[in-house]
């Protein structure tokens, strides 16, 4: 059914509603030929720990933030910088592409698969940085503090060499209590 609707969302510009789901085509210029993603806003059982999820897919390969990071002089002051390679820069605009602008600054859980491209080695904790840097630099989330990214759980990182891609799942927990914000 995924599928389907994702075909048939690629040229529609707008919402379409089904059952409880709001799929969000958003179409735009994509990246080496890639197409639009689709975003699936739907609302879980009472019984769930989370009252909402949004999922969107960023279809191209992960990079890291942290790899291969360039040296620069600034030409204001002259001090060295440490500054992203330009890999993750070229990343960051395109990734950035598939995200909405929600604005969140509530408690959630950011599920996030990496689909790479090759078996090298990867450290997840540099995947979800340079995830929660764009998302913050988007504006789908306010910040990547732990007051809202309140965890990671049952994120990956996965193989596929035909099609690597970032899913990314936002889950809104329904009761989350800070243990930092605790009244004695």
């Amino acid at each position: 059914i995924y599928c389907i609707l994702k075909h048939l969302c690629c040229s529609y510009e707008g919402n379409i509603l089904k059952g409880k789901k709001q799929l969000n085509y958003i179409p735009q210029n994509t990246p080496s030929g890639t197409r639009g993603c689709l975003q699936v806003e739907s609302d879980l059982p009472s019984d769930s720990p989370f009252y909402k999820i949004i999922h969107f897919t960023i279809p191209i390969n992960p990079v890291t933030k942290k790899n291969s990071m360039q040296i620069v002089e600034g030409s204001k002051t002259g001090k060295k910088k440490v500054i992203p390679s330009k890999p993750f820069l070229r990343y960051q605009s395109e990734a950035g592409l598939f995200m909405r602008s929600y604005n969140i600054d509530e408690p959630v859980n950011i599920r996030a698969l990496y689909y790479m491209k090759t078996i090298r080695e990867v450290d997840l904790t540099n995947l979800h940085e340079a995830l929660h840097d764009i998302m913050q630099e988007r504006r789908c989330i306010v910040n990547d503090n732990r007051s809202i990214v309140v965890s990671t759980d049952g994120s990956r990182v996965l193989y596929d060499p035909v099609n690597p891609r970032t899913e990314v799942y936002i889950e809104f927990y329904r009761d989350y209590e800070d243990p930092f914000n605790k009244k004695e």
